[in-house]
């Protein structure tokens, strides 16, 4: 009476039909799979340990034997991340003075820090900022802290002003150079408000001699003699708050 349909024989064909068009399926997938999606499955018939989800890539894992390692964070690249708007307007001052002949090389440098940048001018004697054993600022010093001013004067940053000495000879010399570098860092910020930088953005104003140099394997080097201009979001500020203040000073 069952074999009226057939017996059981059509079952066994329509199953290998199935099986049939699921490892056609399953090639067609694999082909258009990624390289890494390939190397997983790989790994997975070899034996090895992978980690694979439906609709995400496929994640190796290491040997067993490996051990993964959290990398310590790098706070001055996680804080970079909120001042990048900074990072854009410097660049920008960059450009300026780039496109200036009056500046001479590697004579401004710009570098980023954990919390601001900071932007370093070297008085050298070929070009310099100041007169001779001067706080007066030359016709090219004014240029320059004109340039940075009117920049950083619509900003939401707080500046603070450094001023260094080389290292001269002789006790009464180094005494000189602490007073000199407090006067040029006093000449310097007058020149930025003069700028339009306002007076509450200012942070600190200070003459260090000769007590930081960047080349302290020649303390004497022009190099050390300098000012810096350090720009920093406020104390305190939310990055989500500075980005915003940030948008708004910069748009038309």
């Amino acid at each position: 009476m069952g074999g009226g349909h057939g017996g059981g024989s059509w079952k066994v064909a329509y199953a290998d039909f199935m099986t049939s068009m699921f490892a056609l399926f399953l090639c067609l997938w694999i082909m258009g799979a990624d390289e890494e999606t390939k190397r997983a499955i790989e790994d997975y018939f070899q034996g090895k340990k992978t980690n694979i989800h439906a609709g995400q890539k496929a994640i190796l894992a290491k040997e067993v034997t490996h051990e993964y390692k959290q990398v310590p964070q790098d706070h001055a690249s996680k804080e970079m991340v909120s001042i990048n708007p900074l990072q854009q307007a410097v660049e920008e001052i960059r450009k300026q003075l780039s496109n200036s002949s009056e500046v001479g090389d590697d004579q401004i440098r710009f570098d980023y820090t954990a919390d601001g940048v900071r932007i370093t001018m070297i008085d050298k004697a070929k070009k310099p900022f100041f007169e001779p054993n001067s706080p007066n600022l030359t016709a090219f010093g004014q240029f320059v802290l004109q340039t940075i001013g009117w920049q950083i004067e619509r900003l939401p940053v707080q500046v603070e002003v450094e001023g260094h000495a080389e290292r001269s000879e002789g006790n009464a010399d180094n005494i000189k150079g602490w007073e000199t570098s407090t006067q040029r860092a006093v000449s310097s910020e007058q020149a930025l408000g003069d700028s339009g930088v306002k007076a509450s953005q200012f942070f600190r104003i200070a003459g260090k001699g000769s007590s930081d140099p960047i080349d302290p394997a020649n303390p004497g080097s022009e190099d050390n003699r300098r000012i810096a201009i350090v720009l920093r979001p406020g104390a305190g500020e939310d990055p989500d708050s500075f980005r915003q203040k940030m948008k708004e000073s910069q748009s038309p």
